[in-house]
C-alpha cells in the first residue's frame, strides 16, 4: 500500500502571529467593535491561540497517531 504524502509541519511560514492577530482586529472592527477597548485588547491573541490549537491536527501525520494508538 502506498503511504500518504507527508504533510507540511510548519504552516506559520505563510502567515505570522502578528498578521493573524491583525486579521482578528479587522473582523472585530467589521463587526462594529473597537478592538482597542478594555475587554477586547487581548482577544486577537486568544483567538489565534485557539485556532492554532483547533487546527493543530492538520499539521500531524495521521498514520503516526494511529500507529501509536493501535500498537501500544
Amino acid at each position: 500500500m502506498k503511504s500518504a504524502p507527508k504533510r507540511r509541519k510548519q504552516a506559520s511560514a505563510e502567515v505570522t502571529q502578528q498578521q493573524a492577530e491583525q486579521a482578528i482586529r479587522t473582523l472585530l472592527t467589521w463587526a462594529g467593535e473597537d478592538p482597542q477597548r478594555e475587554g477586547l485588547r487581548d482577544t486577537p491573541t486568544r483567538v489565534v491561540r485557539a485556532y492554532r490549537d483547533w487546527f493543530s491536527g492538520y499539521l500531524s501525520d495521521p498514520s503516526d497517531y494511529l500507529r501509536r494508538t493501535f500498537e501500544e
